[in-house]
Parts: C-alpha cells; sequence; structure tokens
C-alpha cells in the first residue's frame, strides 16, 4: 500500500506515530513541518555507522568517485578496524563474550552485534513455501546488551579473536569462574 494513502491511513496501516505509538492526527500537516536532512548528513553517518549488506544492517553508500556499491548476492564479511577503537578491547568469557563497549566506536559496536546475528531458517523456509512469515524474524539476535557490555554467543570466540588479531587490535580476555567459599 501506497503511505498515507485514504484507505490504509483510515485501516492505522500506514501512520506517522509519536513516541507514545499514537498517530498523529494530522499526518500532512506533519510532512509539511518535518525538516528535512541533507544527504551529506545521511552519508557521513552511514560511514560512521558503516552499515552493510550483512545482518542486522541493509543500507551501504556509494562514495562520489563512483565506487561500486556491494551486491547483495555477495556476502561481505564484517570487518574491524584499528580506529574503531581507544585503546584494546577487553573481554570476558563467561556464558557468553562479553565484550566492553566503553572504548568502542559505534561502527565497532554494530559489527559485535551482526557476529551475533543469524539468519531464521524458519522465516526462509516458510517464504519459500509461500507462507505466512508475519511476526518471524528474518534475523535472530543471539545476544544481548546490558551495562556496558555487548554479549555474543561463545562460539563466536574464534571469529572474534581473528577478526581483533586481523585489524591488530589488542585484546584482553578473562574467564569468569564462580568461586565457592569454603
Amino acid at each position: 500500500m501506497i503511505p498515507l494513502q485514504g484507505q490504509a491511513l483510515k485501516k492505522g496501516n500506514s501512520a506517522f506515530i509519536d513516541e507514545f505509538w499514537h498517530a498523529y492526527p494530522d499526518q500532512w500537516e506533519l510532512l509539511r513541518n518535518a525538516c528535512r536532512i541533507c544527504r551529506h548528513f545521511v552519508e557521513e553517518k552511514l560511514r560512521e555507522w558503516q552499515l552493510d549488506s550483512e545482518p542486522l544492517g541493509m543500507l551501504s553508500v556509494a562514495d562520489e568517485q563512483g565506487e561500486e556499491k556491494p551486491k547483495p548476492w555477495e556476502k561481505r564479511r564484517s570487518s574491524f578496524s584499528r580506529d574503531q577503537i581507544v585503546g584494546g578491547m577487553r573481554i570476558t568469557l563467561a556464558n557468553h563474550i562479553y565484550a566492553e563497549t566503553a572504548n568502542l566506536k559505534p561502527a565497532l559496536r554494530n559489527t559485535l552485534r551482526r557476529m551475533g546475528a543469524f539468519s531464521n531458517p524458519q522465516f526462509y523456509k516458510r517464504q519459500a513455501m509461500g507462507y505466512e512469515v508475519r511476526g518471524i524474524p528474518r534475523i535472530v539476535w543471539y545476544g544481548s546488551e546490558e551495562d556496558g557490555y555487548i554479549a555474543i554467543p561463545r562460539g563466536k570466540l574464534k571469529t572474534l579473536t581473528e577478526a581483533l588479531r586481523e585489524a591488530e587490535i589488542p585484546y584482553g580476555a578473562w574467564l569468569y569462574t564462580e568461586h565457592c567459599g569454603e
């Protein structure tokens, strides 16, 4: 359906909403008063956040010199870069891999998040069979964020440490063990 098309809007299927999920009463007035974001700002943020064709990031930007855009069928590997971190990375191994985020730039945080994201085979199976996929996530994130840490599955330890070594990012890893008092 076309956004703000009469029937869709009446049914509540296409509307601009406020922070409380309530539709604005006059959708067209909201659009008339909306401020435009310049292209330079958007491209700068996309480069900063390094969104690519991997899970949790589907946008990419070709620069003005005609750099080729990534092709969606060619999966690119998330990469780490030394300039995305101040100092080294601190990792704690427990029930997950916990990476401290205090000194990580947004691009590296997003790369870590993508390491814990996987394509949902149930979504693609149902989609291929022509079944309804509403409510079934395309991407499943097996991570979490809390108290200044991004947690990703322990199975990603080798991938993480190899990426850190390749980018020449120093890291320290600690194994969390619960000690019982005697």
